[in-house]
């Protein structure tokens, strides 16, 4: 008997923001509560330091996502597609655009709500040069800092669309369902009251907030480092968990995954949110995996959330499934289109290597860290470790090598039909 599949992917959730992975932390107790009866990757990794890389290698089980030129996974065997082949009905609710159609997040979904954000940014894809993005950011801060106007569409919005989806379905068909909140993602909005809003410190954070991303100033900037928004992402995620509870409980016999894409930085590494790096505050990430059969166990392996889609699929269709990872070396990716950066990370053991590629300029950096000692990653030792990074690199080349045979093996199925088509018209 197939399984109804309920697949929930929060956006910049960081690893240590959830109970059941951070004993210091109270902001999730419905999600604490969940896992206490869930199969927990206590070490799962993102594969990307961005929403596109990471939710594309979950929805294909591969990388997709690895060069300049690639920057959708139209074409790709879909995690969606494979359940609608199989007589799932199939729907995803959300409101990121870099998940919308344009990047072929749309396939295997008869019904997909990607929902415009209310305010247009600086993080919309292409907005635009610097002289349109100022007022538009201007709109943003006004907007958020004095109205309760969400910038994406609020959870409670989004899961209660998707209850009406599965309402109205014959409960004979099993249905795949995907939702992804933006609650947790930069600017941090939840509902407010006007005097939340009108609180001079969270005035102040948002304000600063907004000339540190906007102004070259070094004075602004080192001032705006001290006012972290952290308050107020700390306060989305319990508004998330509320909504999470009022959500799930109405559905005790599916299969429920909860994960986060990446997480956000709040000053470590002297950065913020997720600018593209692959620190471990951003590509480790909580992963749940709630299937009433199984009960509760920890699996401690590092864990790839490449891997989560085959899982999935065997739980929802198979009699049995096996948790324990297949990938042993952890691979990360983040490309910047603009610069032509191409960073990458591969974390074997207890050892991480971090390459920054300049593709335009053909240089490269590599750095090594230790990070059962060094769990902040503040300490390179590549210097003293030469033999231990050139073994990573043949990894990390071998990983790259095997993502382009598998673009090559389905861009030629793809031409083959063309080329049958040319030989009988010949």
């Amino acid at each position: 008997m197939p399984k109804n599949v309920i697949l929930i992917t929060i956006d910049s959730l960081r690893r240590d923001s959830v109970g059941f992975l951070n004993s210091n932390c109270r902001l999730t107790p419905y999600l604490d509560k969940l896992a206490s009866k869930s199969t927990v990757m206590a070490n799962a990794f993102a594969t990307g330091g961005g929403t596109i890389y990471a939710m594309g290698s979950l929805m294909t089980s591969s990388f997709p996502i690895i060069n300049l030129t690639d920057r959708n996974i139209r074409g790709w065997p879909t995690l969606a597609q494979l359940f609608r082949s199989r007589g799932y009905r199939t729907a995803a609710f959300h409101s990121n655009p870099w998940l919308s159609q344009p990047f072929g997040f749309d396939q295997g979904f008869e019904e997909f709500r990607y929902i415009v954000p209310a305010l247009p940014t600086e993080d919309v894809v292409d907005v635009g040069p610097l002289a349109r993005r100022i007022p538009e950011a201007l709109n943003e801060f006004t907007n958020i800092t004095f109205k309760d106007a969400p910038l994406w569409i609020r959870a409670s919005d989004l899961f209660e669309q998707a209850t009406r989806w599965i309402d109205k379905l014959d409960r004979k068909d099993p249905y795949f369902l995907w939702v992804h909140p933006m609650d947790v993602h930069f600017p941090y909005t939840y509902p407010t009251t006007t005097m939340n809003r009108l609180n001079t410190g969270r005035i102040l954070r948002y304000g600063f907030d907004f000339l540190v991303r906007y102004s070259d100033n070094r004075i602004i900037n080192n001032v705006g480092k001290n006012f972290s928004l952290i308050e107020e992402y700390k306060a989305s995620i319990r508004y998330l968990d509320g909504v999470l509870q009022n959500f799930c409980e109405k559905f005790p016999n599916s299969l429920i995954v909860i994960m986060s894409d990446h997480g956000d930085l709040f000053g470590e590494h002297g950065c913020f949110q997720h600018p593209g790096e692959l620190y471990n505050e951003i590509i480790r990430i909580p992963v749940l995996i709630y299937d009433r059969e199984y009960g509760h166990r920890v699996i401690q392996s590092s864990f790839s959330a490449i891997e989560l889609g085959d899982i999935i699929r065997a739980l929802a269709t198979e009699s049995e499934s096996n948790f324990e990872p297949k990938i042993h070396q952890m691979f990360s990716i983040h490309v910047d289109y603009n610069t032509k950066v191409r960073r990458t990370s591969v974390v074997d053991g207890k050892w991480k290597l971090s390459v920054t590629e300049n593709i335009g300029k053909r240089s490269e950096i590599r750095k090594l860290y230790d990070i059962e000692k060094d769990t902040h990653e503040l300490q390179d030792q590549s210097g003293a470790n030469e033999d231990i990074v050139g073994d990573i690199m043949r990894i990390r080349t071998d990983i790259m090598k095997t993502a382009e045979r598998q673009k090559l093996k389905l861009s030629m199925r793809k031409l083959a039909p063309i080329l049958q088509r040319k030989s009988i018209i010949q």
